[in-house]
């Protein structure tokens, strides 16, 4: 719309009057500005007068100021006319659109959804709000790979594992274990618990004999039982109890060996003579004798 004023509106009247000014027909008369004249001031006031006079004729006038209708519209005589062309492109430009909204949204057009949830497609192949919070589907955040193989490759909570499984570690004893590392530890907790000591071990005979040559072996503990055997000759064998003063010694033919028990400390002794004592005694020169402790 042009503008339908037209004379200049400076708005540029002096605003710095004082009390008792001496006004003129030009302000120049009294030694003020041509603004501070009357007739100046005239001029503008004449001006203001044809301006809202052509102000108001423009109203409803075409190329004019619009008016609006008492429901606060524009009347239809001061819209432009709208030519063929204009008409067919704004048709075929509506024609593309769609009247409501259809496919998979058309289920949430007339409702807010509830809030915080994840969103899927139903059954319907339509958007629908799921079981699933936000805050569930947030703690998929970092997952790199897929959760079920993740879980594949764990053990359950609660399983079992064979003895081949356990690689490491002490076994205790309420588990079916033996609670230490070694079998002499083994044998050490079982003394200190009470149960019977066993201990065994080699030694090779030094060929003397008699009261003062004894056949002298010490143990970790005073025995109950002691055994001695030839290692090569099974029929060779000494079986002795705690406490006897005599082993029965087994030689071409039983034998009788003297003992002195000490401690954990047992002596054999012989009173025969030469070769007889040395074999009564169970220490051939260079042989290997095979012993075992009971406790």
């Amino acid at each position: 719309m042009a503008n339908p004023i037209s004379v200049a509106l400076p708005a540029d009247l002096p605003e710095n009057w004082q009390t008792g000014q001496t006004v003129a027909p030009q302000g120049s008369d009294v030694g003020l500005t041509e603004r501070h004249g009357y007739n100046y001031l005239m001029k503008q006031v004449n001006a203001a007068q044809t301006a809202a006079a052509q102000l108001g004729a423009s109203f409803g006038s075409p190329g004019g100021a619009a008016t609006l209708d008492e429901e606060g519209r524009l009347t239809q005589s001061q819209l432009p006319d709208l030519d063929a062309g204009q008409i067919t492109g704004l048709e075929e430009a509506m024609s593309g659109k769609q009247d409501v909204v259809t496919g998979g949204a058309s289920s949430i057009t007339s409702a807010n959804l509830t809030a915080s949830r994840a969103l899927v497609s139903n059954s319907s192949g339509k958007v629908a709000v799921s079981a699933v919070t936000a805050t569930e589907l947030g703690y998929l955040d970092g997952v790199t790979s897929g959760i079920q193989a993740q879980l594949n490759g764990k053990a359950a909570s609660s399983h079992n594992h064979s003895a081949a499984n356990i690689t490491s570690g002490t076994l205790p004893v309420s588990r079916g274990g033996t609670g230490v590392t070694s079998l002499s530890a083994l044998a050490a907790a079982l003394a200190g618990e009470g149960a019977g000591r066993m201990e065994f071990g080699t030694y090779v005979g030094t060929g003397t004999g008699g009261a003062d040559a004894p056949t002298t072996l010490t143990f970790s503990f005073p025995p109950k039982l002691v055994y001695i055997g030839h290692r090569d000759d099974p029929e060779e064998y000494m079986i002795s109890f705690s406490g006897s003063g005599q082993a029965i010694t087994q030689y071409d033919t039983m034998r009788k060996a003297d003992l002195v028990w000490s401690g954990n400390t047992l002596s054999l002794t012989s009173s025969l003579d030469g070769s007889d004592r040395v074999a009564i005694q169970m220490n051939w020169e260079g042989e290997t004798y095979q012993y075992a402790a009971f406790g």
